[in-house]
Order: C-alpha cells, then structure tokens, then sequence
C-alpha cells in the first residue's frame, strides 16, 4: 500500500504553521511509534505486528502545505481533489482571526472532503468537542490536541492518521473493485447472454468497468482458418479495431500474459483450444497488488464463459447439422436414382425427336445437371472425416473441375497460369468439387446480375511447401451483406436456385485437406479466393 503523505496546516499564526511543517518535513528522524502503527494494521489488515529494527528506524517524510486562513486552506483542498492529489490530513487552529474560526472552517472542508482527518488544535474551549463533532460530522475522522504539544505528538499523529487515511481507502477501493467484478461475472454468466452473439460485447463492457478503461476490442483467433476476427468493439471503429489486429497479428498470437503494448493493454484469453484478445484503451492501472488479482479472477472467468459458450454452440450446431445431413444423405441417395433415370429417358427422347423438342428436352438435361449438382453438394457436406489421399496433379483437377461447369453454364474464358503441372497429395474428387463450386459461383452471381459471361483466372504457386491457388472472376463481386457469412451454409445473397452449399463445401474439403481458403475483401475488380494447401 502506497501511504498518502499530504498534509495541510492552517494557523493564522506564522511561527506555529513554520514550526509544524519543520517538525513534518524533517528526515532521518527515528520513528518511535511505529508499533502503534502496527497495531493499528493488524487489527484493519490481520497482519502480524513487525516491531523489527528496521521498522523502527524507518524514515517519515511528509509533503506539507499551509494556509494563514479557513477560507485560504478550503479552496487549496478543492484544488487538490481536482487535481486527484487530496490531502489525507489537516492540523487545523480553532481561532483564526480576521476570517473563519476553525469550526466553520472544518464544517466547509468537510462538505467537499469526505475522507480527510481533521486534527483540531486550540488552548481554549470555545466549544465543548459534541458541538465540534455534531457541526463538522464524520466524527471518526476528528481529534483534538491541546496547545502547547510536544513533538512526538504531532509525528505519531502524522504517522497514524495518514497510515489509516491510506488504509481506509485501500479497502473502500477493494471493495468497490470486487462490486464491479462481481456484478461484471454475473451479466457474463447470465443464461439470459449465454451466446457468441452478446457473450463477446457483453465481456468485453465487464472488463471496461473494471479497469476504468475509454475504449477497446475482443478479437478471437480461428486455428483452422489462421487469422483474427474482431467479435466486439467498444466505442473503436470496425475498421481501426481490424486495422489494429492485422498489423500486429503476430505479437497477439505471442501474447501468453497480461501486458501494456502501444499504449494499450492486452488481456490473452485462452483455454484448451480457445484463443481470444481482450485490447483496452486508457487503463487506469493501480498499484495495488489486490486489484490485479481481481482482474486476473475477472480475465480468467471471462475465458471460462467464452471457451465454454463457443465450445457449445459448436457442438450444437454440429448435432444439428450431423442430424440434418443424415436425413439429407438418404433423400439425396433416393433422389439421384430417380433423377438419372428421368434423364436417361430424357437423352433418348432428345436423340430420336425432332429440333424442338430436342432444345426443350435439352433444357430439361440442364435442369436435370443442376439438381444433380446440389444433390451431389448434399451429400458432400455430409462426408466423412476420412479422405482417400493420393497422388495427382492439382493442375489437372482445377481444369477438370472448371470444365465440369463449362459444359452446363457459360464461361467466356478460363486461364490457368503459373505451373504446368503440380503434383499434390489429395482427395482427386474432392478437390475437383472444390473447383467446380467456385467456377459455378462465380456463374451464378454473374447471371443472377444479367451479365452474360465471366471470365476465370486461376493462379497455381509452389512456395516454401504449400500451395498457393489464386482464383479469381472478373463478375459483380460478393455482396457486403454477405461478406462476413460468406462460408456459412446456406447463405445465398438470392441466386436463383442456389440453396447455399457450394462455399462451406468448398471450405469444408479444403479444411479436411488441412488447408486454409480466404476472401479477399479489398479486390474490387470482381471476387478472389485464395486457397492454401499442403504440398504433401
């Protein structure tokens, strides 16, 4: 605990205001009442008195003021209190003439200082000490001494009532901290909260309390997806809290400990796989050990709540998905017999009629194309974790996959650069599945804007080990309002037919692929996907 040493005394006279400030701000002075200042903390604090040399010998140094009158010493503690620097005692004169006696003086302090000790001195019994006590309040905060005193009596004055000014407002601080964190862990734990859509905004205004901070950001780190996502922001731009995770992915991801870091604090939030930043802005740090224990109880409940609310939602929604694929595997199965006999009878009816009825049935075949591709996404989404991996050219599957949608939809071109051929152990037809949703989505958007081709432009890179795809259309783009569920099933942005599986299908083998798949927010000249995969 740090001990506020500020002390004011107010005497009309000179000599007696020159005399107790040299008395307080003399140094080296052995302190004779330290064991009363010891007594005093082991009964606040439960401490073990220390009556050891040391102890005893300890220097005490003041930071003194003064005032020749009331209302002199009443705006110099008005002032101090705005300047957060409050004086934790006053030795105060009764009579003060011409200005305010030391009553009314200590009745006007006190209205604006709650907390300051009030050491009253006089020879006279102007008033008796209930009238002083009842008229100036806070009784507990009062004394007398009598003039003429010795010195002792004002250094262990000075020593105790500064020891227990600082001690109550150690407590009276402690207190109020635990309030806040706990009233922080119960809005966190709420049932009423208890999902990742308010779990992030609603931690991160509990953290804010408690530190006093302006300002800040939750962001939670994706493993599988190798990048950050800002989940909550607190009065910090979308854009500057992004701005701010993407410049220093590399030193968040490190962080293993609470820390400052450019003029911010970082709170790393992390259990068993879950991996979050808590950033705030203008931290109010203390000095008191007790406050960081709190907070380090307040980190390590939030990280509890978080992990556990994303493990669950994952866990739930993989429950739902696992139940609705099964229910979607069996119907995709019946669905695709009965379908390819339709189109094997279509095909023969096409072949043996005349020109316009072969342009309908061909019209029907492509329909027929279409429902087989969305029973075929169905079923994908539903595959098993386990992939036959083996040897093949990635290069061959890209072209395969394309072509696979150019015989159905238009492509004005498609261009593959960089090398000719690419060995790369996979799943062949599973990564041509890959290819074939990404060609076939940049179709469906182009078509579902009246544009009547799309041009495809396909990158492949060997560099340090991984594979590095680039794709890209030169089509209208991804809408804003999907941009960010991008990945999510069954996110259409309104395309026609489209039931919004292609791209979590896509993410999904690429992912079982051990690979990582990217859109690229700032390409304005069509969509960009960039896609990663381990070369062996």
């Amino acid at each position: 605990m740090e001990r506020n040493r500020r002390i004011l005394i107010v005497d009309d006279q000179q000599d007696l205001r020159e005399q107790l400030a040299k008395l307080l701000l003399r140094s080296g002075k052995k302190n004779e009442t330290m064991s009363l200042v010891q007594q005093m903390r082991s009964k606040l604090l439960g401490e073990s008195p220390d009556v050891s040399e040391e102890n005893a010998s300890e220097e005490q140094s003041y930071v003194v003021d003064t005032a020749e009158q009331g209302e002199i010493a009443l705006e110099m503690v008005k002032k101090a209190l705005g300047k957060e620097e409050p004086y934790a005692v006053m030795f105060l004169d009764m009579r003060m003439p011409p200005g305010w006696d030391g009553l009314k003086t200590a009745k006007a302090i006190r209205d604006v200082d709650k907390n300051i000790e009030i050491v009253i001195m006089t020879a006279y019994a102007d008033h008796d000490q209930k009238q002083i006590a009842d008229t100036v309040g806070t009784p507990e905060k009062l004394l007398y001494i009598k003039k003429p005193f010795q010195a002792e009596e004002i250094y262990q004055l000075a020593l105790s009532l500064t020891t227990k000014w600082s001690l109550e407002l150690s407590e009276k601080q402690r207190r109020m901290w635990l309030e806040v964190l706990l009233r922080g862990m119960c809005k966190i734990k709420s049932p009423s909260i208890n999902d990742s859509g308010n779990i992030y905004p609603q931690t991160l205004k509990s953290l804010i309390d408690f530190t006093e901070a302006k300002k800040g950001i939750i962001s939670t780190y994706d493993e599988c997806e190798g990048g950050w996502k800002v989940e909550a922001v607190a009065d910090v731009a979308m854009n500057e809290a992004e701005e701010f995770v993407r410049k220093n992915t590399s030193y968040l991801h490190e962080s293993r400990t609470t820390q400052h870091f450019d003029g911010k604090y970082i709170l790393p939030l992390r259990k068993d796989g879950f991996f979050a930043i808590a950033v705030l802005y203008d931290v109010k740090t203390k000095s008191d050990p007790e406050w960081y224990k709190l907070l380090s109880l307040l980190v390590m409940t939030s990280t509890e709540v978080l992990s556990n609310t994303v493990f669950m939602n994952d866990y739930i929604e993989k429950e739902r998905l696992s139940v609705l694929g099964i229910a979607m595997n069996k119907v995709s199965h019946q669905s695709k017999n009965m379908l390819n006999q339709i189109m094997g009878y279509a095909a023969m009816i096409k072949d043996s009629s005349d020109s316009r009825t072969a342009e309908t049935v061909g019209k029907l075949l492509e329909s027929g194309d279409a429902m087989l591709r969305m029973l075929q996404n169905l079923a994908v989404y539903n595959y098993d974790d386990n992939i036959n991996l083996q040897d093949c050219d990635l290069v061959q599957i890209i072209n395969s996959g394309c072509d696979s949608v150019i015989k159905t939809v238009k492509i004005a071109a498609k261009k593959i650069s960089g090398l000719p051929e690419l060995k790369i152990k996979a799943s062949p037809e599973l990564l041509q599945i890959v290819f074939a949703n990404l060609a076939l989505n940049s179709v469906e958007a182009a078509l579902h804007k009246n544009m009547d081709k799309v041009n495809l432009s396909i990158d492949v890179k060997d560099s340090e080990g991984k594979i590095m795809v680039t794709f890209i259309d030169d089509g209208p783009g991804v809408p804003d309002t999907v941009r960010k569920t991008l990945f999510n099933p069954f996110v259409t942005s309104g395309k026609g037919s489209a039931i919004g599986l292609g791209l979590p299908i896509v993410k999904q083998i690429v992912l079982k692929h051990k690979g990582s798949i990217a859109y690229d927010e700032n390409f304005t000249q069509g969509t960009k996907f960039v896609i990663v995969l381990p070369k062996a």
